[in-house]
């Protein structure tokens, strides 16, 4: 381990993964020219919001279960955490924390039968001051197919760590010193040769470029200082790949090989959670906690100027594009579809409980978590037609991952893998 800090590296008997591992290539830009490949398949989830940034499943999925219903396995977590589970080849990877001892763990459960694989303890004690909503484990891991990226906050530093997909700690890093308002909750990002986080906070605030083989900074750039807890996107638009982040009363555009800034946009509002959205002309942002310019915007990704902004108040969950239709997801419990191109609201709809998930699509069916776990399955079209509603009898606020067939649903105290029987 390089760059000592307050962690722990102790884990369970590892069990030898069954993995084909094939190349795939997104875009062009997740192979750098030295050669650090990013290996995965169409049937992972390998970060955040999935292979494309859009939430947007690989196949279909289940419509109906229950506790007696299309359950293939369930893994108990311990600790709490509200970060998605990843999917990388036959594993399932997810971050909890213990409130009580302030520890921190990775846990990797074999995909086809929930069996654990390992635990990693990453820090313990010290950890940052944070909101009763929050957690110490909000963050989603994200995964190059050969080694984990995890971020976390302890003794008012922004820390990350690689960790094998064996489960052993490649290095850990003091990124950027925090001071904490609410908490963290954003995720890392993977570009080329690079994993890169935010450090949006109330004192000297970063976004950071870090190699992912050694853990050492290859570029940090300074943000506006303000807590926010919005996680970076990356798309290519035309032949430049993009990093959006909002936050801070700001919308900014990066070229996330170097950290240059390629556009800045005024908006949506000072402190933003939910992560940007977009197709392949605009990029949309939210925001419901005042004060706030726009509850959504559509900003222009080539020129950085404003297209449309609408009213919502969408704080913690991250909108949606499916086709044409932008879905903005309002905490208070109501579902808002724009069109994309126009901004005009086609319908409003009441889902039932608060929310603060976010909704997956695969293709036209979108599945929409509450906080007491009650999940709604919905089609999609000119109205919204609603399907089926699911319950667990456990509530969670970590957004559904849908890939190869299986739904991934992380609840309070336990990791589901749902697939038709």
């Amino acid at each position: 381990m390089s760059e000592e800090s307050p962690a722990v590296a102790s884990r369970s008997p590892l069990i030898a993964p069954a993995v084909v591992l094939v190349l795939l290539i997104i875009a062009g830009w997740l192979l750098n020219e030295r050669g650090k490949t990013v290996s995965i398949t169409a049937n992972d989830w390998p970060w955040w919001r999935g292979l494309q940034h859009q939430n947007i499943a690989t196949g279909e999925a289940p419509i109906e279960w229950s506790t007696e219903k299309n359950i293939r396995w369930r893994a108990k977590v311990s600790g709490r955490g509200h970060g998605t589970p990843i999917v990388i080849g036959s594993k399932v990877i997810v971050a909890s924390a213990d409130d009580l001892t302030q520890t921190l763990s990775l846990h990797a459960y074999d995909r086809s039968n929930g069996t654990s694989i390992w635990s990693v303890d990453l820090t313990s004690g010290a950890a940052m001051h944070k909101s009763i909503k929050n957690t110490y484990a909000s963050s989603s891991p994200a995964s190059d197919g050969k080694a984990v990226y995890y971020p976390w906050i302890a003794d008012e530093q922004l820390w990350l760590a690689s960790v094998s997909i064996e489960g052993d700690v490649n290095w850990t890093k003091s990124i950027a010193p925090f001071f904490s308002e609410h908490g963290y909750a954003s995720s890392p990002c993977i570009h080329q040769s690079l994993v890169i986080v935010p450090s949006d906070n109330l004192g000297a605030s970063y976004l950071t470029g870090v190699d992912r083989s050694s853990g050492e900074i290859v570029w940090q750039v300074p943000r506006k200082t303000g807590g926010s807890y919005t996680s970076p996107v990356i798309h290519q638009f035309g032949n430049q790949p993009q990093l959006i982040m909002s936050g801070q009363g700001q919308v900014v555009s990066y070229n996330p090989t170097t950290g240059d800034t390629l556009w800045t946009c005024d908006g949506p509002g000072l402190s933003t959670i939910g992560t940007a959205s977009f197709d392949d002309e605009l990029v949309f942002v939210t925001c419901g906690a005042p004060p706030m310019i726009a509850g959504v915007m559509a900003i222009d990704a080539l020129t950085g100027e404003i297209a449309w902004q609408a009213d919502a108040m969408a704080n913690v969950p991250s909108s949606l594009v499916v086709d044409n239709q932008l879905l903005v997801t309002e905490d208070r419990g109501t579902l808002v579809c724009f069109d994309t191109k126009t901004g005009e609201k086609k319908w409003r709809e009441r889902m039932g409980g608060n929310l603060s998930a976010s909704p997956t699509a695969a293709g036209n069916t979108i599945y929409l978590p509450d906080e007491s776990g009650t999940v709604s399955v919905f089609r999609l079209g000119e109205t919204l037609e609603l399907i089926a509603e699911n319950d667990l009898g456990d509530g969670g606020f970590a957004s559904p991952v849908i890939t190869g067939g299986q739904l991934f649903l992380r609840t309070e105290g336990a990791v589901f893998c749902i697939e038709q029987q």
